[in-house]
């Protein structure tokens, strides 16, 4: 249950705008994710409520929002996974707010009525054909479903690829029992320095929690001091404010979304043709 009543994309309309305005003009999905809760005030409880594909219903509804805008005119995503705001976009954020609203619902509505049949109360409850509208999203749902049935030794050696795809080197799988919460150990260099990594990886339906991050890190006590949680689920904003606290080593996250652009963007078991197509084979082979 939620404790008060879970946004609409037209919510996340204006905000969507003002939040890429206030990071320089463009942003990508998991900036926009956390400056989006904390702007409109999400609770962990609102990101548990998932949709029948397992993916948080806020997360849904932040990225038919940002459909929706670009169909307007007022985002561009040029590069996957990248958003940026226009001069059209620029200009609602000049206006009052209300005004901005009522404008930007009306255009979003007459775009939709005019493109797809889908019911005439603006942006109802989402079924399947509102789903469906999101062409970026569906090629993440099906890659999600393969990735959380792989073998957890399979997922593994998924991740030490990505790694190593990515720039890590002397990339060590210790998923092994006894191995203390670490699944691998990698460095990475930036320029002249390098350093090591470790890295855990969970194939999750659902959110991590701040507890999982406290135990990760007390993993990593003694081997090094910057870690790296991936996982097919998500993150609840606890668990990235644990992620972040001060005084404590610095772990960074990668959510189910954006694993898959990373597996996107390395050509590693995606296809891109006029949208991505899953290569299955590729995740039964690891």
């Amino acid at each position: 249950m939620t404790d008060r009543k879970l946004p609409k994309q037209e919510d996340f309309h204006l905000p969507t705008l003002q939040a890429i305005q206030n990071l320089g003009g463009s942003a990508t999905v998991a900036e926009l994710k956390t400056v989006l809760r904390e702007m409109c005030n999400i609770t962990d409880g609102q990101l548990e409520v998932r949709n029948k594909d397992g993916e948080p219903r806020v997360y849904f509804e932040m990225g038919f929002a940002r459909t929706s805008l670009k169909r307007i005119g007022t985002l561009e995503n040029e590069k996957r996974g990248v958003w940026s705001i226009t001069q059209k976009g620029i200009e609602f954020l000049k206006m009052p707010r209300t005004e901005a609203q009522e404008i930007l619902n009306e255009q979003i509505k007459v775009y939709w009525s005019n493109h797809y049949k889908i019911r005439n109360e603006f942006m109802e409850e989402a079924d399947d054909d509102a789903e469906g509208i999101i062409e970026e999203n569906i090629w993440k749902k099906e890659l999600l479903s393969i990735l959380q049935e792989m073998l957890p030794d399979a997922f593994e050696r998924l991740v030490m690829r990505i790694l190593r795809e990515t720039g890590f080197n002397k990339v060590e799988d210790t998923g092994k029992p006894g191995d203390g919460g670490i699944d691998g150990i990698g460095t990475l260099k930036v320029s002249l320095i390098s350093f090591p990594v470790s890295v855990q990886c969970k194939r999750y339906s659902g959110s991590v929690g701040p507890d999982q991050i406290r135990d990760f890190r007390g993993a990593m006590c003694g081997r090094t001091n910057h870690g790296l949680f991936i996982t097919t689920g998500t993150f609840t904003r606890s668990a990235e404010m644990e992620a972040a606290r001060d005084g404590a080593n610095k772990i960074d996250l990668i959510d189910g979304e954006e694993l898959c652009n990373l597996l996107a963007e390395h050509r590693l078991g995606v296809a891109e043709t006029t949208v991505y197509e899953i290569k299955k084979d590729f995740f039964d082979s690891i």
